[in-house]
């Protein structure tokens, strides 16, 4: 049972009983019942089993997750991801279907606000990650503005702490060097386990949940997509999907703070706000030095530090 049911490659119950036949009748011994092997597996240890057998949906249901992951103000701990969004755009001149875009979203974990984002056509690197914390941080007027988008975002300011994933992109020199200039903290979860990103993975889940509502989506998969022609019914460029993704009739995350944009005006909210400009937190640290030298030979282009160079 041990030395086959329980591999990383997953053999089915079949499988098994095939091979636990072979194993009889080569002992000279008359196999088990079916029922007799069903329970057999049934008593293993769900989680254990699980993990030896790279379950990690049901390694992930049968570890508890005691407690609650929470901040006491907003700006102390902020979660990022990407994700991409079910949905196919279209060019802006010719209205033609060009592809699904990625999305990369903070999420303010104190009154659960989108805190920024950034929308791409390109896969997710440290450019992202980099371009959504610049529209984290900074005063969103001018950007709401110029998107005649009419209602409040007052999320701005620098977080505490940067919870993130364990992708590369977020392990990269520049957001390392970024953090330790503007005194973030980064924090990554354990690696394959989705639950410590509890926050981020639910505003995730609830947007494309919406998004399934709207022209041209993919759905979550094929099978429910069905006969549905999502190239053929996409609608939505870039801008306009940009435009949904921050409009106000989307309910936000369930937050523990009953009024969570309050909580950005208070005069007694302990806010971490630098007075910077964005000139000032990108220009200002970006400081040319030699090319680097590395073991497979040289690296191309010019490297630049420390703090806010998003590069791949």
């Amino acid at each position: 049972m041990d030395g086959f049911w329980l591999k990383k490659e997953k053999p089915s119950l079949a499988a098994l009983l095939r091979r636990i036949r072979e194993v009889c009748l080569t002992e000279g011994l008359s196999p088990p019942h079916r029922s007799t092997v069903q329970r057999r597996v049934s008593e293993l240890i769900p989680m254990s089993a699980a993990r030896k057998r790279g379950e990690r949906e049901i390694e992930a249901a049968s570890t508890p997750s005691p407690g609650q992951f929470n901040a006491a103000k907003p700006n102390a701990l902020w979660q990022i991801d990407h994700t991409i969004v079910d949905v196919i755009v279209v060019d802006e001149q010719f209205r033609k279907p060009i592809g699904r875009p990625v999305l990369t979203i903070a999420i303010d974990v104190c009154t659960r606000m989108v805190a920024g984002f950034h929308l791409s056509l390109e896969a997710p690197s440290s450019t992202s990650v980099g371009l959504c914390l610049l529209h984290a941080v900074y005063d969103k007027t001018a950007w709401l503005d110029e998107r005649e988008i009419d209602i409040p975002w007052p999320v701005a300011g620098l977080p505490e702490v940067l919870h993130c994933d364990n992708g590369a992109d977020f392990r990269s020199r520049a957001l390392s060097d970024a953090c330790k200039e503007y005194g973030m903290r980064l924090q990554f979860r354990p690696p394959a386990t989705p639950r410590f990103g509890g926050h981020i993975e639910r505003l995730i889940g609830t947007m494309m949940g919406a998004v399934h509502l709207l022209p041209g989506t993919t759905f979550s998969n094929v099978k429910i997509r069905g006969g549905y022609d999502s190239e053929g019914r996409a609608r939505l460029t870039l801008r306009e999907l940009e435009k949904w993704i921050a409009r106000p009739e989307r309910p936000p995350a369930r937050s523990p703070n009953p009024l969570p944009s309050s909580s950005w005006t208070s005069p007694t909210s302990r806010i971490s706000r630098q007075s910077m400009n964005q000139t000032e937190f990108l220009g200002g640290t970006l400081k040319p030095i030699p090319e680097s030298i590395r073991p497979h030979g040289l690296r191309r282009g010019v490297q630049w530090r420390p703090s806010m160079q998003w590069s791949s």
